[in-house]
């Protein structure tokens, strides 16, 4: 005989135990600078983040949450520094994206020029596809996304 929790309630005890898990992770420098809302069991996230990892470990910290039915990330990545990442810092946060987050993807090539990153290479899906130029369309000093990409047969 369970009892079933009115959906507002169960919303702001997943909230609540989701502020706690990121506060107490040592990996995001500063979780005060995100945003949690959770409604009828789906998170949203907002806010900002310096490293695209903090983002990762806001997205794994939600997931593996009880009761948590959908997650909408909207977490902005931006650099500590004042100014505008050069396009080799970018290059190497674009790597770390394909590495972490597309790991069996490694046809993929991405470069960046002021600011315009190019998608080359061969992908096996255009969800991926999409979820990519998605991903890489969240970091600051990202002008544009041109994928090249080609489905791999």
């Amino acid at each position: 005989a369970g009892h079933v929790m009115a959906g507002a309630i169960a919303d702001k005890i997943i909230e609540a135990s989701i502020v706690e898990k990121l506060g107490a992770n040592q990996a995001i420098s500063n979780p005060g600078r995100i945003g949690v809302a959770v409604d009828n069991g789906v998170v949203f996230l907002s806010g900002q983040v310096s490293y695209y990892h903090e983002k990762l470990i806001a997205n794994s910290i939600v997931s593996w949450e009880k009761g948590v039915a959908g997650i909408e990330d909207q977490i902005k990545v931006v650099p500590n520094s004042d100014k505008i990442p050069s396009d080799q810092q970018l290059q190497q946060t674009l790597q770390e994206i394909l590495q972490s987050q597309f790991p069996t993807e490694r046809r993929v090539t991405v470069s960046a020029q002021d600011g315009v990153v190019t998608l080359g290479g061969l992908t096996k899906t255009l969800w991926t596809e999409d979820q990519m130029v998605k991903e890489i369309s969240s970091i600051l000093g990202v002008k544009k996304v041109i994928s090249n990409l080609k489905l791999s047969k």
